[in-house]
């Protein structure tokens, strides 16, 4: 057995080592995702955040090792609550936030393009004034205790549909000397090459998310945008281009349900060959979901499994596919929603929890010290009693919130199956880069 990934740092000094017991049935624990490679099996602990390698036919030789490092458990060992105790204790010992040092900043709510499928339809359409932009900028000055550069994360709406309160915010953190970084998550539209000049200059714009629905036939009616412009997808394609070029990390996503999966096939084609090779370029699929607007459902949850990964597959062996590295912390906190050191500023100053802001649920403002805990704490209760939840693999690095609309559902067979082939490619992925590297020595 040889390790590839130590365990965290921080799971492993509260798991520390389990015994080996003479006379005690061990199984393998509901925590591992396991992954085929050339020279075995790799077992990746997602609690443990640990990866070793089992050669073929080294089971029996490994057994005890496995069972100090909690790969094997005993037959009625509940691991759940197991993991449930390592992070409550681990919540407990880490400290406190002081300061806040991620924003996330919708400039608008409103947008220039109609997506049939958009999450907001039917919600106000609001843009941050100047006096709001100069009060987000000063309150984020405030909130940061200015140890630490700022990570700032516009979104919207269209967020470059509002450029004036991206350039007031960025122009008063320039002129107080504050250390900051920002990504975007945008249609590309706005994103030419004199924006794009200014926003790698004053507003430090270092990547963007840009959403691709289909070919450029299917693109364009898709987008429905309101500007005038001939052909908007191949302006989406040139401003990506000079984005990448100018250094830039650009993740397409490409938004699919069942009316546009073959289109999107031949979308991967096109993309992939155009931006092939430049390394600051991935892209992945996202099944579109239903909010309030309508989506085109595949008759079953298998067709529409089988379609996701032949797309995903087909990306991966372009080499374009998004696969983030394994996690180096114990999972504490779902996303920005639950985590203290992130702030959700919307165009008219309210605070929020989540960008995927719901009217009515927000915390506070940048306007007043006052804070609605009840609600901040609400945004941090765990659903985690699915019945798929007591076996699942992904327990220790799944954290589900009540309020988050895309747990509205449940936990589908879709969601894990998905989640399952993230973690795989994960661990490929790794093992890969390990073998690299030792090669290299």
């Amino acid at each position: 057995m040889t390790e590839i990934l130590a365990p965290i740092d921080a799971a492993a000094k509260l798991c520390g080592q389990q015994k080996v017991k003479a006379g005690v049935n061990y199984r393998m624990t509901h925590h591992c995702v396991e992954a085929a490679c050339d020279e075995g099996r790799l077992l990746y602990h997602t609690l443990l955040g640990s990866i070793c390698l089992i050669p073929s036919g080294g089971e029996e030789e490994a057994r005890e090792e496995l069972i100090r490092r909690w790969y094997l458990v005993p037959e009625a060992f509940d691991e759940n609550s197991f993991a449930d105790e390592v992070r409550k204790v681990a919540s407990l010992i880490k400290p406190k936030a002081q300061h806040k040092d991620h924003f996330t900043i919708l400039t608008t709510t409103d947008c220039n393009a109609r997506c049939r499928y958009c999450y907001e339809l039917g919600r106000k359409r609001v843009s941050m004034t100047r006096e709001t932009a100069e009060a987000a900028a000063e309150y984020m000055i405030r909130q940061s205790g200015g140890d630490r550069p700022l990570r700032l994360f516009w979104f919207g709406g269209e967020p470059l549909y509002n450029i004036p309160a991206i350039e007031t915010i960025t122009g008063i953190l320039n002129d107080r000397g504050i250390a900051f970084h920002s990504g975007t998550t945008s249609n590309g539209f706005y994103l030419t090459p004199d924006v794009l000049r200014k926003a790698r200059e004053d507003w430090h714009l270092e990547n963007a998310q840009i959403t691709i629905d289909g070919t450029q036939g299917v693109y364009n009616r898709v987008k429905a945008y309101i500007d005038d412009c001939e052909n908007p997808f191949e302006r989406v394609l040139s401003n990506i281009d000079a984005a990448l070029a100018s250094g830039m990390r650009i993740l397409i996503r490409l938004n699919m349900d069942r009316n546009n999966a073959a289109d999107i096939s031949d979308a991967i084609d096109e993309l992939c060959g155009r931006f092939h090779g430049k390394g600051n370029c991935k892209i992945y699929v996202a099944l579109l979901r239903s909010y309030k607007s309508k989506v085109a459902a595949f008759d079953s949850e298998q067709e529409q499994l089988a379609c996701y990964f032949a797309l995903r597959e087909k990306i991966k062996g372009y080499g374009m596919l998004r696969i983030p590295p394994l996690s180096r912390q114990l999972k504490l906190n779902r996303c920005k929603a639950d985590n203290d050191t992130c702030e959700i500023i919307l165009p008219d100053g309210q605070l929020d929890r989540c960008h995927h802001y719901t009217e009515g649920e927000q915390v506070g403002s940048i306007f007043r010290e006052d804070r609605d805990q009840a609600m901040i704490d609400a945004w941090k209760e765990i659903q985690k009693d699915y019945q798929a939840c007591k076996t699942c693999p992904a327990y220790p690095v799944c954290l589900n919130l009540k309020k988050c609309d895309w747990n509205k559902d449940g936990c589908t067979q879709t969601d894990r199956a998905i989640h399952r082939r993230s973690l795989e490619d994960q661990i490929l992925q790794h093992y890969e880069r390990a073998k690299t590297n030792q090669a290299g020595l």
